[in-house]
């Protein structure tokens, strides 16, 4: 089951109580979807009062519930099943329910557990007029009994016109669901779909869902849009690069340079050079620099300090056809110039472009008040040279910043011959914030294996946060399964009557299983 939120728990639990028609009414109004499983029971209450209610919470409930989720809804509704007594007596009230059962009841119905159900529910569906039963009959396409898959997909087949063009769209998550079941052969069928939303006779109903809600909804009408008949590519793709959904945007960008020319590929590639996303501002520098190059220098020059490292990377490597210079000389004028704002980037340009001799430059603003620069620092110098500077990537691992603290372990994790493992040890065993402890033990994998086992035991008998003995204990079944893929060696006599001690003082601690395992190595 999804999990609820704390005021629909509250709710749920409030169901056993006498005023259980207010909160079903609450329930309702929450527009939470998921707490429908919880309600179907309510639905065959002796009390004609609660059954209503019931049913028009869950119906409200069906409006608020997206279509693809529906699928995950029709596998928790059957999820319960009676005993054998009871199975023919529920299964024969719930038959003469459906008789004049409304259409809230036949949707749930028709993901019954029973097929018999389910199959008297799909049958009266088939005979609704309006939209309202296409993503049920689109859920029993694919159910296992082959007799409510057959009466589904003739019921939907006869709907196949432009007429119904919008339930379709609205219902296109579902309908490209099919594509991943395997109960028959569904790809004649959804492929009919799209070639008949593509047809002109539907442009409407796909403009209309170029504004859906629903992302989903707005990038299959985007695509389809782009190949249906008779259609202004152009203005699609124009309007796609204004869309709120990033991967909207970022389709878009691939298409623009075979659907747009001239000034108004040259207007749109200027909207994509600021786009949020990196990679749409990549293609626009890119396509700028193939087809305006003149115009393509300047923008080249100023994406050099892109906050992004690819981007820049791109600015660079077109700029190399159209402009040689040097990117070093650059970064070192944008900060010796005092250009504050973009501090950050010009460090880490120079670390990217720079040579060794350079860190020195780096190394001035290691203490620099913004943490972005000093992140940005050890980026550079991790690059450039780290070595002369491993106290200041071991010092910048114990930050109060979360983020300088993470940039350190990235570093000392490509480079772990700068740390010494009985520092780390040192450093763990005093107390430290959760996110030093949590990129300090992202390190010892870097280390000899038995050494980790040691700084792992220690760790584990006395650190007292309850989120870090999880990740120690999760590191130690790795250290366990992985040392049995692969030769880990024995070792050293010295050492094992030490390490042996120390795993006897974290035998409470760990699981029994995979204590005996690391014994196991360490005797064998």
């Amino acid at each position: 089951m999804r999990k609820l939120s704390p005021y629909l728990g509250s709710l749920i639990e409030d169901l056993d109580t006498p005023n259980r028609i207010n909160v079903l009414d609450q329930i309702g109004q929450s527009g939470e979807y998921y707490a429908i499983p919880y309600l179907l029971p309510l639905m065959e209450s002796e009390d004609a009062r609660v059954v209503e209610s019931a049913e028009m919470a869950v119906s409200k409930l069906l409006d608020f519930c997206p279509a693809l989720e529906l699928a995950w809804m029709n596998e928790h509704i059957r999820a319960w099943h009676p005993s054998p007594t009871e199975w023919k007596r529920a299964t024969e009230r719930m038959m003469r329910a459906l008789e004049q059962a409304s259409f809230t009841r036949l949707s749930i119905s028709s993901m019954h557990w029973s097929g018999y159900v389910r199959e008297a529910a799909v049958k009266r569906l088939a005979e609704v007029d309006n939209g309202r039963a296409f993503p049920f009959l689109l859920l029993r396409m694919n159910d296992w009994v082959p007799e409510i898959r057959n009466i589904a997909r003739k019921s939907l087949e006869q709907r196949r016109t432009s007429n119904n063009a919008w339930h379709w769209i609205q219902n296109i998550s579902l309908v490209d669901r099919l594509l991943t079941c395997g109960r028959d052969s569904f790809e004649p069928f959804v492929k009919s779909i799209h070639q008949l939303l593509r047809g002109s006779e539907c442009t409407e109903a796909l403009t209309e869902a170029l504004t859906s809600q629903d992302n989903k909804i707005r990038r299959f009408a985007y695509r389809a849009s782009v190949e249906a008949e008779g259609a202004d590519a152009a203005a699609v793709i124009e309007q796609a690069l204004m869309d709120c959904d990033t991967e909207i945007r970022r389709w878009a960008s691939q298409k623009v340079e075979t659907c747009l020319e001239n000034e108004s590929l040259y207007k749109m590639l200027l909207r994509m050079k600021s786009d949020p996303v990196p990679s749409i501002r990549r293609e626009s520098l890119a396509l700028l620099a193939v087809y305006f190059p003149n115009a393509a220098k300047e923008i080249l020059i100023d994406r050099l300090l892109d906050y992004n490292m690819t981007v820049r990377e791109t600015a660079r490597r077109y700029l190399n056809r159209l402009h040689k210079m040097d990117y070093s000389e650059y970064y070192l004028d944008v900060i010796w110039n005092g250009q504050e704002q973009h501090l950050a980037v010009a460090i880490a340009g120079l670390g990217e472009t720079g040579q060794d001799f350079e860190n020195e430059v780096l190394f001035e603003y290691s203490d620099h008040p913004s943490v972005s620069v000093r992140k940005a620092v050890l980026r550079g110098l991790a690059k450039l040279n780290p070595e002369p500077y491993a106290s200041l990537f071991t010092d910048s691992l114990q930050s109060e910043q979360p983020g300088t603290s993470r940039e350190a372990s990235r570093a000392l994790r490509r480079y772990p011959y700068l740390v010494n493992p009985d520092e780390l040890a040192s450093m763990m065993s005093q107390e430290q914030p959760d996110h030093v402890m949590r990129n300090a033990l992202r390190l010892l994998p870097a280390f000899d294996r038995w050494k980790q086992l040691e700084i792992l035991l220690d760790l584990l008998t006395y650190t007292r946060i309850d989120r870090l003995k999880a990740k120690i204990r999760e590191q130690l079944v790795t250290w366990a399964e992985s040392s049995n893929r692969k030769f880990t060696g024995r070792p050293k006599e010295n050492d094992i009557t030490r390490i042996h001690n120390k795993l006897d003082h974290s035998r409470s601690e760990m699981d029994d299983a995979v204590h005996a395992k690391i014994e196991w190595f360490i005797n064998t």
